[in-house]
């Protein structure tokens, strides 16, 4: 892989499976039509949540198809892992998620690009997956494609003075102290996060604290390729996880892992959906569907 970074083969990986399903792909990695990016069409549930938010994905501009068109889509990745679930029995997904699929542990609700509110102006960032359980319990889902495979520049502004008023600290008065010095600390430049999209997690932290009363997870889903750089993601993920994942129930994991335990719970039913995942994203861990 020398010369190459684990983003282009990725990229690459994408691409070929493209040719291999005889997409017509456009010269910066978009295909012609949303649906020839997606499993199965996009739900009404999923078409109405991306429709109301704030990211533009399905939206051609003048310089660029629709986001959601582009074969690395981070979007179209989420979409095609867990909108399937909108529409079937989704006991194999809330058990991938350590709950028991029925009762208080059943998935009552699926959603995509959901905003918390933190209470300051302008618009808070999208939470790419909300999975609402039956105990009242949202786990909410950052989602990362190729996002994260590129390092992040040291000096740029991550938070808006705004995030920092000097009478009301904003994540200490919601009972997260942690947040509130991390905020501080990356804010004034003493700690650094290149591979991970720290200000991001943390602004989602505060939106859901204000939101949720408590009864939420934070989640961190990625998708994996390996070298040096995947080893220094991670790295940040268990720094981020000491610092406060007890505060947010923080946790993290790759689509790859992801991926291996819904195969461990799905059935033959749902082979097509994995067969698709397999073939297009997990060729190297495709599980296999039991009856």
């Amino acid at each position: 892989m020398a010369g190459r970074t684990i983003k282009s083969v990725v990229l690459e990986r994408q691409l070929a499976w493209a040719e291999r399903q005889g997409k017509n792909v456009g010269p910066t990695g978009y295909l012609d039509k949303i649906e020839d990016n997606l499993f199965l069409p996009m739900s009404s549930t999923a078409l109405a949540h991306f429709s109301a938010g704030s990211g533009g994905e399905l939206l051609d501009a003048a310089s660029r198809p629709a986001k959601i068109k582009a074969l690395h889509s981070s979007a179209a990745l989420a979409v095609n892992v867990f909108d399937y679930w909108t529409r079937h029995n989704a006991v194999p997904l809330a058990m991938a998620f350590g709950f028991t699929g029925v009762g208080e542990g059943a998935i009552r609700e699926i959603g995509f690009e959901r905003q918390y509110p933190t209470g300051l102006a302008g618009n808070p960032p999208n939470l790419d997956v909300t999975i609402r359980f039956g105990s009242g319990l949202t786990v909410a889902i950052e989602s990362k494609f190729t996002e994260w495979m590129m390092p992040k520049p040291t000096r740029a502004e991550v938070f808006r003075p705004a995030y920092f008023p000097a009478t009301a600290p904003l994540w200490s008065g919601l009972g997260l102290p942690c947040c509130q010095h991390l905020a501080e600390s990356v804010a004034a430049g003493s700690v650094h996060f290149r591979w991970l999209d720290v200000s991001q997690l943390l602004k989602h932290a505060l939106g859901l604290a204000t939101a949720s009363h408590g009864m939420f997870s934070l989640h961190y889903l990625f998708f994996d390729a390996p070298g040096s750089e995947s080893c220094l993601h991670r790295e940040e993920i268990n720094r981020f996880t000491t610092l406060v994942g007890q505060e947010t129930r923080f946790s993290a994991r790759s689509y790859q892992e992801l991926f291996s335990e819904v195969g461990t719970y799905a059935t033959t039913a749902d082979k097509a959906y994995l067969d698709y995942l397999g073939e297009r994203y997990f060729r190297t861990a495709r599980p296999a569907a039991h009856g």
